[in-house]
């Protein structure tokens, strides 16, 4: 399984007047290390459900995955960007790989960071509610996702991806982007926010979190990172350490066009003037419809298979990853027949991380044994999959045949 790098930050707030105002950002507990799935990077994004009202075909969804997955690559030890094919690509691809790159990084970090599983019924895309309710206010700022970390307990998830290093210190988009959403966390659920910086060396990922509130992320999560001693520091992935300065002293830093995903609109926001008509619970539930909705349409488009996952009848195909003929990475989505529980959830991928690692292990030819009850073993290979109520995706960076044997019941 790859790993990213972690920055992990902390904002403070006080309420100015009747609305919420951020007075700093600061970082926490050092570089850390963490295990991210590549499934969950990318099967995240099978649940994007169109506001606007059209159908979903399986074979644009896959084709969107398959491309999504070709720019990114698991070494085993880091995920990468294929820069090079990345800088040789259209201006409005690099933005969609950038952004659902960013967009699946935030659930893959928050799943890694609580050790959970995410369930169909746990995650919701906040653009999947009808266009009224997306809005939530006159401002239009809201996260991007919803999870339901237990039954009626909710943490938002805003996500950015963004291609090249990252910055040295914390942005002043980054700043206002916080400040935005502050009047929605305060009003509905606490709210952490994740950009991700890809490059051919490394990923990381800043996470910012508030410092008050019930939410779960205080961490520290993962391993400490060694310090890296490049001697062309420009040639790294990473800094070495946080530079901390006032909000007031911080600039913003240079990066490229298609790194910077942030819509000129959200330059200025005004404080809402009306109370967002949206709880999380009602995100939860018209979210879950439109979801439902969207499994049907695939499940109705997916090819034909004759296999069984966890007991039912799956449908979809197994494609290559590397679009760029440079190397073997197979990735499989799939749509099951009736919806799962976020139990089952839990419990089917857990299974199938273990077998499916038991089967790579032997055609790569470890000498040690497997257990497949040890629950850190998905941790070790590079296969991962990712379980959402009816959708199952799985990514093999390794291309071995016997994955795809063993993936059936």
């Amino acid at each position: 399984m790859g790993m990213v790098t972690l920055r992990h930050f902390a904002w403070t707030s006080k309420i100015v007047g009747d609305q919420p105002e951020l007075i700093d950002v600061e970082p926490q507990y050092g570089l850390r290390r963490l295990p991210v799935a590549l499934a969950e990077v990318v099967g995240i994004n099978a649940l994007a459900v169109p506001v606007a009202d059209h159908a979903v075909k399986f074979s644009t969804r896959l084709h969107e995955l398959r491309l999504l997955a070709s720019y990114l690559h698991d070494t085993g030890d880091e995920i990468l960007l294929r820069e090079a094919e990345f800088r040789s690509s259209a201006l409005h691809i690099r933005r969609f790989v950038s952004e659902s790159a960013g967009m699946g990084m935030l659930t893959a970090v928050v799943t890694s960071c609580r050790r959970w599983a995410a369930g169909g019924s746990q995650v919701h895309h906040v653009d999947a509610l009808p266009t009224a309710l997306a809005k939530f206010s006159g401002t239009r700022v809201r996260p991007d996702l919803l999870f339901e970390i237990t039954p009626g307990t909710f943490l938002a998830g805003e996500a950015r991806g963004r291609s090249g290093p990252p910055p040295r210190s914390v942005r002043k988009d980054q700043e206002r982007r916080i400040s935005s959403l502050l009047p929605w966390a305060r009003r509905h659920c606490p709210v952490v926010m994740t950009w991700a910086s890809f490059t051919a060396a490394g990923t990381t990922v800043d996470l910012f979190r508030p410092v008050d509130g019930d939410h779960g992320m205080d961490g520290p999560f993962g391993t400490p990172a060694e310090p890296f001693l490049f001697e062309d520091e420009s040639e790294s992935p990473r800094i070495r350490e946080f530079r901390v300065r006032s909000l007031s002293d911080r600039v913003l830093e240079n990066v490229l066009p298609e790194a910077n995903d942030l819509p000129s609109s959200e330059a200025a926001v005004t404080p809402p003037s009306r109370p967002d008509p949206t709880p999380p619970s009602g995100i939860r539930e018209t979210g879950r419809r439109h979801l439902e909705q969207l499994e049907r349409e695939l499940w109705r488009s997916a090819p034909k298979l004759s296999i069984r996952v966890a007991g039912r009848r799956c449908q979809g195909q197994w494609v290559r990853t590397d679009l760029f003929a440079e190397g073997a990475g197979q990735l499989f989505f799939g749509v099951l027949d009736e919806a799962i529980t976020v139990d089952e959830a839990v419990e089917v991928a857990s299974r199938l991380r273990a077998r499916l690692a038991a089967v790579t292990a032997e055609a790569v030819g470890w000498s040690r044994r497997v257990d497949m009850h040890d629950k850190n073993v998905w941790d070790e290979m590079r296969v991962t999959v990712a379980v959402y109520s009816r959708i199952l995706v799985v990514v093999d960076p390794d291309g071995i045949s016997s994955v795809r044997e063993a993936l059936a019941d």
